[in-house]
């Protein structure tokens, strides 16, 4: 899926870094739902 933030070049982390968390969460979380339980998750300290 394609996003464009309008008014934003080519630095969004930095120039609009809500605009980018609010295109990316809906993807981070799809894949957080995509997790089953067979699935490991490496944490780190």
């Amino acid at each position: 899926r394609l996003v464009a933030i309008s008014g934003c070049g080519h630095l969004p982390h930095e120039e609009c870094p809500n605009a980018l968390l609010a295109a990316l969460s809906p993807f981070i979380n799809g894949l957080l739902c995509d997790l089953t339980e067979d699935s490991v998750i490496q944490q780190f300290p």
